[in-house]
């Protein structure tokens, strides 16, 4: 009964938070970082931009329940490694997860935040700041579901040789061949 009310709290502040932005995702702290990038919603209301202003995060719609248990999956994973004294001794595990709201512009949106992330810790900055907040590089990323966003997100986080892990286990394999 307990999981069954941590579970509607959680529900209920993923449904009043449904605006994408760098402030909707899950997180926690932790040596070891892995991304996470799940359909918690279905889409995004489309908008009338007129191009003379800038352009405003768009609304996530329809509640995606099964993307928010590999939400929770993920989370009740890394909590069960973490807890563990024989699986990672004295290395604790974090997460960034964000909702890709199953679009390929939200999912490299946030592929662009661990992305970017990295970056800033390749400058090691450690010296002009106090970086007691800062947050570990992203060492893997886990999701993107269907082929067209997984493969967006694939092709950008190759760039920056960040390994993406799928949950329906297929690869993307490029057409380029080359001769001999």
């Amino acid at each position: 009964m307990n999981d069954y009310i941590r579970c509607l709290l959680l529900l209920s502040l993923v449904i009043d938070t449904s605006t994408y932005g760098p402030n909707t995702r899950a997180q926690k702290k932790g040596d070891i970082i892995l991304g996470g990038l799940f359909p918690i919603h279905f889409g995004v209301n489309s908008k009338d931009e007129i191009l003379e202003s800038r352009p405003e995060s768009l609304e996530c719609t329809r509640y995606n329940f099964r993307g928010f248990r590999w939400l929770q999956a993920m989370i009740f994973a890394i909590e069960e490694i973490n807890n563990s004294s024989t699986l990672l001794p004295n290395i604790t595990l974090g997460y960034r997860i964000f909702d890709t709201c199953n679009t390929v512009s939200k999912a490299l949106e946030a592929t662009l935040s661990f992305v970017a992330q990295n970056k800033i810790d390749s400058l090691n900055l450690d010296d002009f700041c106090n970086c007691s907040e800062h947050m570990p590089s992203t060492i893997a990323v886990v999701g993107a579901t269907g082929s067209g966003i997984s493969t967006a997100v694939a092709n950008l986080l190759g760039l920056f040789h960040i390994p993406q892990v799928r949950k329906e286990g297929a690869t993307y394999v490029s057409n380029h061949w080359t001769q001999t």
